[in-house]
Order: structure tokens, then C-alpha cells, then sequence
């Protein structure tokens, strides 16, 4: 999962000669700082722009910046951003990510989810973390309080989606964190992202077992257009290389043919 040699160079050279590297086109979905714009009844928060561990797939990468750097959204946007979403009553999930959120302390989660749980339109909020690989201890009785906290069975629902990109990343310390966030009643689901060194299809079927038995939820793909619906592919070689990037681009091309229509739409204008 760690990017190689071969690719932070290829990287570096990319931003040096000033190319774009957001090959999912966020930002013509972006209609303000901290907020992505997919689909009409969901909507990506971004409070934190660093993680405890950059991933070779990370289709947020271009923006990722040094723990050390001014990563955290001020207080100011991040109230924008909360009450443009509480002014587009067709949104009904939020999903909390980055960066990965769980960088973040216990009580400005609390803050921060307890402001999203206020909208009555918000009827999911999924927070999207590799902290139960990169660092399970982090899941804390402090944190797990939090969750139970917003968690209102039959009002609104919190999930959690994680990354487990290869059975081997499945340790006691991974499996523990994961249980005790079962333990509440909260849905874990777990996003693979097709990489080149690892998903092979022996890999990924023990991966699944492994979930499985964890029991960490394997969402299903509906059907759907090809193009939409196949899987990323990436890996240690550099994002525009022959080996990965064919594909890649493929594939971005498809999803930006269905995102653009809505970037430009009047409804996505930041109130005054």
C-alpha cells in the first residue's frame, strides 16, 4: 500500500512540471473548500487533509498535505460547509472523510458529527478511515462513545467503511478495533481498491473470507453500465504509466461523463 520509490519520484515530477493529478475530477465537483459533490443525495466532508498513512491508490493524493502542514479546515469553513449541506434538503447521507477524520481528537469528532446530526434531512453519516489497519488503538473508549452517541436506531444511522486491501492486514489488534464497533451496532463495510501487487485473484478471495469472518460487510456493486462499474486499477508504477494508467483514465473518463451535469448546477451554490 506504500507508494514505491518509482512513483513518489513520478509524482514529484508531475507537480514540478505542474500537471493536474486529480484524475477523478473532484474538483469540478467541489462547489467550496472541504465539500465534494457526487450524486445528488450525497455529499463528502473533508475536515482534515492528512493521514497516518499515504496509500498508493489514494484518489486524494494531489491534495494530501504533511502532517506538519495547516491540514485541519478552520472552524469558519467547516460551519459553511455544514450549512451548505443543511441548505440542499436532497441530501441524505454525509460522508465524513479526507484525509482520514479519525487524525482528529475525540471531542472536535463529537463537535463536528453532533453539528451534521442537527440537519433533519441527514439521514446517514459514514465516516471513511484506514485507521483500523494503520493504527486500531486509535479506536478508543472515547471515540467509540461518540459514535454511540449520534447512532439513533430508527432516526439516523452512523457506518464506517475502511480500506483492507489484503487478507495479511487483518491482524487481533484490527479484528478488536473492528469488534467493538460491531459491538454498538454499527455497520463496518470494508472498500477494495483493485491495486497491481496485491489484489490478484487469489488474494482478494482470502480477503473476503477473512472479512467474512470478522465480520467486516462486502458492499455489492448493482448493476449497472460497464464503465461505471469497473473497478480502479493502480499501483507502485507512476499514475500515468502504460502498465496502469490506460485503464485509469478509462475509467475517469466514464464516471466524469456522469459527474460533470452536476457541477454546474445553480443548486450547488454556497449560500449567501
Amino acid at each position: 500500500m506504500i507508494p514505491s520509490v518509482i512513483y513518489c519520484r513520478s509524482v514529484a515530477e508531475s507537480r514540478a512540471k505542474g500537471f493536474d493529478l486529480d484524475f477523478m475530477g473532484e474538483k469540478s465537483t467541489s462547489p467550496m473548500d472541504g465539500i465534494t459533490r457526487r450524486y445528488p443525495e450525497i455529499v463528502i466532508l473533508k475536515p482534515f487533509n492528512a493521514c497516518p498513512q499515504i496509500c498508493v491508490y489514494c484518489q486524494r493524493n494531489w491534495e494530501i498535505k504533511s502532517i506538519d502542514d495547516e491540514v485541519q479546515m478552520s472552524r469558519e469553513k467547516i460551519q459553511e460547509a455544514i450549512a451548505w449541506i443543511g441548505a440542499h434538503d436532497s441530501i441524505t447521507e454525509v460522508l465524513v472523510t479526507g484525509g482520514d477524520p479519525l487524525t482528529l481528537k475525540n471531542d472536535y469528532l463529537d463537535a463536528l458529527i453532533g453539528e451534521i446530526a442537527k440537519i433533519n434531512h441527514v439521514e446517514r453519516i459514514r465516516i471513511g478511515t484506514r485507521v483500523p489497519v494503520t493504527l486500531p488503538f486509535r479506536i478508543n473508549e472515547g471515540f467509540l462513545q461518540v459514535l454511540e452517541k449520534y447512532h439513533e436506531w430508527g432516526k439516523r444511522e452512523i457506518a464506517m467503511v475502511t480500506h483492507f486491501e489484503h487478507p495479511t492486514e487483518m491482524k487481533a489488534d484490527a479484528l478488536d478495533a473492528i469488534k467493538k464497533i460491531k459491538k454498538l451496532g454499527i455497520k463496518v463495510y470494508n472498500q477494495q481498491v483493485f491495486t497491481y501487487y496485491n489484489s490478484r485473484k487469489f488474494e482478494t478471495c482470502l480477503l473476503r473470507k477473512v472479512l467474512k469472518r470478522s465480520p467486516v460487510s462486502i458492499p455489492i456493486t448493482p448493476s449497472a453500465p460497464r464503465a461505471r462499474t469497473k473497478p480502479s486499477i493502480s499501483g507502485s508504477p507512476s499514475p500515468g504509466s502504460n502498465r496502469s494508467g490506460r485503464k485509469r483514465r478509462g475509467c475517469c473518463r466514464a464516471w466524469s461523463g456522469r459527474m460533470n451535469p452536476y457541477s454546474t448546477s445553480p443548486a450547488w451554490e454556497s449560500p449567501s
